[in-house]
């Protein structure tokens, strides 16, 4: 039976110095320093995984990785709050199972499951409070966040021309990080208890005669709390998380000139905007055009393109600030708006 075995080691370390001022308090400009500090983050993994053939057809695969990360503050503001330095280590083993079916030429099945282990970031464990507006401390309290992925899907030539994806999966968190307040552009972070995600992803990508192709994607997600925390009740929609999303697109390509063009069309769902599911920013749809061209000169190739975004210049939420403290969840999207580019390259 054919098989394979990797191992490797990662290694990661990033060192920042932060500095943080109030520019605007009470709507008066001041300049107050309110952090000062070296931010160090560190990771040692160590993993293995391994494809075993166990016929023909049918392939599995396993791995395991061990993690370790260290989030470090070293604090030089100690006039402020005293000395906030410290430290926080995490540590966790997180394994992988899958197999592969190739049922046809044109047609694999194929299942996943494993574990995910997802430590803070320095911008998460930043502050412990914002509640004032001023900085105040690290939270180097969060804990990491664990679930539990499964998924199955397929890929299959549903002709000559096309490709078709399809994916559902179903993950579990427990201890995930999430929002708890924003104000004056900071926020706060807390482990919520248990949250679940289910859904699924199709995309349809097709090449037809004379150089024009079609490309289609749908995702489906449904992301809720799965138990009462706080004010949060279960089965509450996870805030900042589109139910759906649709992105499509016709393009037509010339090689003779090497000429492209394509016409994106993209849609996103209504999304909540706090833990208590109390206001939506709504659905909207927007249409993109790009176009270029592309040469080949002895060892050069040059590309010159254009894009314009938001194509009829629609007005809507293109984000929001999650559990912000002052109710200014919404930020609008960027008006109908220009990209004009030139690219060259040599190969030696």
């Amino acid at each position: 039976m054919p098989y394979n075995i990797s191992v490797g080691l990662t290694y990661g370390k990033q060192t920042d110095d932060r500095l943080d001022t109030n520019i605007l308090q009470n709507g008066n400009p001041v300049n107050v320093l309110n952090r000062r500090e070296e931010n160090i983050a560190s990771n040692f993994d160590q993993y293995v995984q391994a494809k075993l053939g166990i016929t023909d057809s049918v392939d599995i695969h396993a791995g395991a990785r061990h993690t370790k990360v260290k989030l470090e503050v070293n604090d030089d503001l100690l006039t402020l709050n005293g000395n906030n330095s410290g430290s926080v280590e995490y540590q966790k083993t997180t394994p992988v199972i899958g197999a592969i079916w190739k049922v046809t030429p044109t047609l694999n099945l194929y299942t996943n499951f494993g574990k995910g282990f997802e430590t803070p970031t320095f911008i998460e464990a930043a502050f412990d409070s914002v509640a004032m507006g001023v900085a105040s401390r690290p939270n180097l309290s969060l804990d990491a966040a664990e679930s539990n992925n499964f998924e199955i899907g397929l890929k299959s030539f549903i002709a000559d021309n096309t490709q078709l994806n399809l994916t559902l999966f179903r993950i579990t968190t427990k201890n995930e990080i999430i929002t708890n307040q924003t104000i004056a552009g900071r926020s706060t972070f807390i482990n919520a208890n248990d949250t679940k995600r289910t859904g699924a992803e199709l995309s349809i990508d097709s090449d037809f005669d004379y150089g024009v192709s079609t490309y289609f994607s749908y995702s489906l997600l449904n992301a809720k709390f799965d138990s009462d925390f706080g004010a949060i009740q279960s089965g509450n929609r996870i805030p900042g998380t589109y139910r759906s999303q649709v992105y499509g697109e016709v393009a037509w390509k010339y090689d003779a000139l090497g000429f492209n063009v394509a016409l994106e069309g993209r849609h996103n769902s209504k999304v909540y905007v706090n833990d208590r599911n109390v206001d939506t920013a709504p659905s909207y749809t927007i249409f993109n055009v790009r176009a270029g061209f592309e040469q080949s000169l002895a060892n050069w190739s040059f590309r010159e393109y254009v894009r314009v975004e938001n194509l009829f210049d629609k007005e809507y939420i293109g984000s929001v600030r999650v559990n912000d403290g002052n109710a200014l969840f919404f930020e609008p999207g960027a008006d109908r708006n220009y990209l004009v580019g030139l690219s060259a390259r040599y190969k030696f």
